[in-house]
C-alpha cells in the first residue's frame, strides 16, 4: 500500500465531505468545494510514513485520524480558518445593484 493508494481510497469514500459536513453546510456550495480541495491539499501533506502505518494498523485507525484532521482543519482555528473568514466577509454577486444609467 502507497501513500497514493491510501489518498485514493479516502478519495473513494469522500472523506472529507463526510467527516467535515458539520463545518462545511455553512458555506455555499462554491465554498465548499474550495474549502474541501484546501483540505484535500492538507491530506497531501501528511508524511507517508505515517498514513502507512494508521493503514496497517487497520482502515478504522486511519479513518478515525482522518475525521479528527478533517474536523480540526475546518475549525474555526484550523489551518482554513483564514480562507473561512474570507468567505464570510465576502459580499455576493448577486447583490450588486446595476448603478448604470438608462438611456
Amino acid at each position: 500500500m502507497t501513500k497514493n493508494d491510501i489518498i485514493d481510497y479516502l478519495y473513494h469514500i469522500n472523506a472529507v465531505r463526510m467527516y467535515g459536513y458539520k463545518n462545511l453546510r455553512f458555506f455555499t456550495a462554491e465554498q465548499q468545494r474550495d474549502l474541501e480541495s484546501e483540505v484535500w491539499l492538507n491530506i497531501c501533506e501528511i508524511p507517508e510514513e505515517l498514513l502507512i502505518s494508521l493503514w496497517n494498523q487497520s482502515e478504522k485507525n486511519l479513518t478515525a485520524y482522518i475525521k479528527t484532521f478533517v474536523e480540526r482543519q475546518l475549525s474555526n482555528t484550523g489551518k482554513t480558518r483564514h480562507l473561512q473568514q474570507m468567505f464570510k466577509f465576502e459580499i455576493p454577486k448577486d447583490n450588486f445593484v446595476n448603478n448604470e444609467e438608462d438611456d
